[in-house]
Parts: structure tokens; sequence; C-alpha cells
């Protein structure tokens, strides 16, 4: 088991700082990511806050959406791993609400935070990292996905991924 500080649980890492973690193929160009959205050019920075959800189309894949700057409000790229600064985990309980109602997928789950890195490769992160994911049939909220207990905290980073959203733990 591991403790985690000031949260249940403790994090390596500085703020302004990477994960400590080698990041593979990082698709940032000079902190920049560059992706040709319907034809058109959109441009996010590293440090521009942005919103990250899985994308229902291509499951694989997450959708970068700016959260300000000239593209506010618009998908600026896509990649299978994203890392994200100060995140928060947002849940929108009137769309979680119509999922279970429908019984049809919308997006309504994000990571919003700021952007750090991108990547077309999922990483690989060992059991260095703890997991949480979110599942609105499961529950109205992230969780951890060892323990299902809610995740109350992120610390200052964690990296977006295949199924879930990565926390680096720290054994006591």
């Amino acid at each position: 088991m591991f403790q985690i500080s000031e949260c249940n649980f403790s994090y390596e890492y500085k703020k302004n700082a990477s994960l400590h973690h080698p990041f593979k193929g990082s698709v940032l160009s000079n902190g920049t990511l560059e992706s040709s959205i319907s034809g058109e050019l959109r441009t996010i920075n590293r440090g521009m806050k942005v919103r990250v959800y899985r994308n229902l189309n291509k499951p694989e894949f997450f959708s970068i959406l700016a959260h300000d700057g000239p593209y506010k409000g618009k998908v600026c790229g896509y990649a299978r791993s994203v890392v994200v600064l100060e995140p928060k985990l947002l849940v929108s309980e009137a769309s979680r609400l119509r999922v279970l109602n429908q019984k049809r997928r919308n997006v309504h789950s994000y990571v919003v935070g700021y952007l750090d890195d991108v990547s077309d490769f999922v990483q690989d992160l060992g059991s260095e990292f703890c997991e949480a994911t979110y599942n609105p049939y499961r529950s109205s909220f992230f969780y951890w996905r060892d323990t299902g207990e809610p995740v109350d905290c992120l610390g200052s980073a964690v990296i977006v991924q295949a199924a879930g959203v990565y926390v680096r733990k720290v054994t006591q």
C-alpha cells in the first residue's frame, strides 16, 4: 500500500517540472502542438489550459480541447497520451443522467488542467503509477481502479492515457 500526503498518497512532482518519467514520442514542437482539424490548422501551446476527454469515435485517442486562447472551446488535437498539470476531474451530472436514461454514450467527463506534453504512444508506466478511472454506470465520480475509492486529490500532474488517469505514487 502507499500513502498520499495531503490527500492520502504522495506524489513525486515539482511544480513547473515534468513527471520525472521518460515520455516517449512527444509530438510537441518547440512547446506547440499543431493539428489539422476539419481542414483548419489549430495550435495549442504547452502551459495552456485544456480539457482532455476520451474520443468516443476513436477510443484509443483523447481529444484536447482549448479552454482559452484563439481556439477556445475547439478541439486542437488528438493523442494517445497527454500530461496535464494541476489537474481537476470533472463529471457533468446532467449528462451522466442522460447516459443512464438513454443508454447512449456522450462526452461528460474530463480532465481539466494545463497542457505539459502530448504523445502518439501509450506510455509504459509500470507499477510506479496508480490509475483513476470513471464509469457512469458504476458511479458519478472518478475512482481508484484498485480500491474503488473516490479520487479526492490528484496532486500536481497526471498522465491521461488508455482507460484512465495515471498518478505517480511513492511508497513510504
